[in-house]
């Protein structure tokens, strides 16, 4: 579909195409989660909360090293692609490929000579195990560069199918890794780290091959200036944005594990990587098609589909909330173990602020897809290091794992309320009373049905059937007629294909 037809189409083709974009990329995000639910669910069971959070310090070195060494240039490679046309695309594939080649093998050997270094840091890790992750790293820049691909030439539903591949290659690895982190043999989590991301660059391979979207390598140039300065004109600000969020949620699980004991890491794990699957499933599925659509836009369009994408947020997000806040013991009892219960300390605070975090996100792009350095960095760094003092603060005064959560619903409301006051000055955005009202009716649906059943570790399901339904209400009276009447033709052109 033309990069701008969102931006002139009506309002409810316009639905209905964030509807399936949505569903395209979701449902393979939906099959992902999963397969990675029984994936955790098997490593919980056999490492406990320790082992978790040894595996949750390994895969955070590796996703800190991976975004280094791609500059944290997704975004930009995503708008480089789809923006770009015939010679100019052409030299920006080439130009960013040897981008991401010099800065991965750079950090490859920075993470080999720092091992003991950062092993010391988190402490109780073999520096051996630093150096084996240097072959994840690399696996995962390549993964990265090539997904940026994917989704820059609007290949969305392939993206799907990436993402359950690479979990089918991380569950078929999972016993065995468990089985040997139950005996103290950690090597296993680097494997399993380095499995899921060879399983995506294989996939990832076929599909660009099959589409023809590869960059031609073998034709000189290799690189031009213009096409370096394009790429890091938003990858400089990300990189270094990306450099210090990496940083930061590191020295974070350092503090943790280090301060309040190893267990505590895991159950800070089982929190962010819970919040990062029910968000990263909204946000990810989101992103693929909001940041290229939003970056075809003009200032005037942008703020109509702002309006539209915060619209249909509110209407999905509401109720998923509500669910999770509802049956969040069952949620942990299946993901994890009963010994990871404790970890609801901190999940209470954590639902709440996921719902800040996604409305945040949806004011945050606009900076992004106008290239806005300076705000973005601001609100980004501003968080990390608000985080990063939060999190010190709970340590440091003994105030638990909760008051971390605590400052995450703090965090993100000032990151809402900054990014919400850049756009109105940029393309003089100003939300519509009926969009602010839907959202603070929804903030109060899922702060309630948290409070109601704050330190309950069991399931009402009077309670939950309550709140979910009137979470579904009020989300249909959110929508607009003419929101209805895309879903109505969405549901019967779908229905006569079947």
């Amino acid at each position: 579909m033309d990069a701008g037809a969102i931006c002139r189409g009506t309002r409810s083709s316009a639905l209905g195409e964030l509807i399936i974009a949505l569903l395209k990329t979701g449902s393979g995000t939906v099959g992902g989660l999963f397969i990675r639910a029984v994936t955790m669910k098997i490593i919980s069971v056999f490492a406990g909360p320790s082992g978790v959070g040894v595996f949750s310090i390994l895969r955070q070195v590796q996703q800190s090293a991976v975004t280094v060494g791609t500059c944290n240039g997704g975004v930009s490679l995503v708008r480089g692609v789809s923006g770009l046309r015939g010679p100019e695309q052409s030299m920006y594939l080439k130009t960013t490929a040897a981008i991401y080649i010099v800065f991965g093998a750079a950090m490859a050997v920075a993470l080999i000579t720092m091992s003991p270094l950062i092993a010391r840091w988190f402490g109780g890790l073999s520096p051996q195990l630093i150096v084996l992750l240097s072959l994840p790293v690399l696996a995962g820049i390549t993964r990265d560069y090539l997904n940026g691909l994917l989704n820059g030439f609007h290949a969305i539903g392939r993206l799907s199918l990436v993402q359950v591949f690479a979990a089918l290659a991380g569950l078929t690895v999972a016993y065995p890794v468990a089985v040997l982190a139950s005996r103290g043999h950690y090597a296993g989590f680097v494997a399993y780290l380095f499995a899921t991301a060879a399983a995506s660059v294989a996939c990832l391979l076929y599909f660009i091959r099959k589409g023809g979207w590869a960059p031609d390598l073998k034709s000189r140039p290799y690189w031009d200036s213009s096409s370096v300065r394009y790429f890091f004109r938003m990858a400089g600000a990300m990189l270094l944005s990306g450099t210090a969020g990496a940083l930061a949620l590191a020295a974070v699980r350092g503090i943790i594990s280090r301060g309040m004991g190893m267990a505590s890491a895991g159950f800070f794990d089982v929190n962010w990587t819970l919040s990062s699957m029910y968000i990263g499933l909204f946000l990810s599925s989101f992103a693929t098609y909001y940041l290229p659509k939003l970056s075809a836009c003009q200032d005037a369009e942008k703020v109509d589909l702002v309006k539209r994408v915060g619209r249909l947020t509110i209407c999905i997000i509401v109720p998923l909330l509500v669910l999770i806040v509802c049956v969040k013991p069952w949620i942990i009892l299946i993901f994890y173990t009963r010994k990871f219960l404790p970890s609801l300390e901190m999940f209470r605070w954590m639902l709440i602020a996921g719902y800040l975090q996604v409305t945040a996100w949806i004011f945050s792009i606009v900076t992004i897809a106008k290239g806005m350095e300076r705000p973005f960095l601001v609100s980004s760094i501003g968080w990390d290091a608000g985080f990063l003092f939060g999190v010190w603060a709970a340590v440091k005064f003994r105030l638990g794992l909760g008051a971390v959560g605590f400052s995450m619903v703090l965090l993100y409301g000032l990151s809402l309320a900054f990014n919400y006051f850049v756009i109105s000055r940029e393309i003089s955005f100003k939300a519509p009373p009926r969009l602010l009202l839907n959202w603070f009716l929804g903030l109060l649906l899922i702060a309630g049905a948290s409070f109601a059943q704050w330190r309950s570790f069991q399931v009402s399901l009077p309670v939950t059937l309550s709140f979910v339904l009137a979470a579904l209400f009020l989300s249909w009276v959110f929508l607009e007629a003419g929101d209805k009447q895309g879903l109505y033709k969405l549901i019967a052109r779908n229905a006569r294909r079947n």
